[in-house]
């Protein structure tokens, strides 16, 4: 929201928040993380990298102008078929 907040300043937001709320919100979260490494720091590390391995697999399949046409066809199906399995895309016709 910070960094937001900065590069965009002009954008339409539907409700703002103090910037010292979002300041004191981001050191508590990042005061949280460091004392669940200083405290328990195997179990705190492995579930980091875990949240880590999604970066690899966002930037194949958001960033993905750089992939082959073939590859990025079959991320298009697997992507349009999820949305349907998983209802996250709207409905075309409304039924209601």
């Amino acid at each position: 929201m910070l960094i937001h907040r900065y590069r965009f300043p002009l954008h339409p937001r539907p409700f703002k928040v103090p910037l010292v709320i979002a300041v004191t919100f981001t050191v508590v979260c990042f005061f949280i993380v460091g004392l669940s490494l200083y405290s328990d720091p195997w179990n705190t590390g492995r579930s980091c990298v875990l949240t880590l391995t999604g970066v690899p697999v966002y930037y194949v399949t958001i960033k993905r102008y750089r992939l082959p046409r073939r590859l990025r066809r079959i991320f298009d199906y697997c992507s349009k078929q999820l949305q349907i399995l998983l209802e996250v895309a709207q409905q075309e016709v409304k039924t209601y």
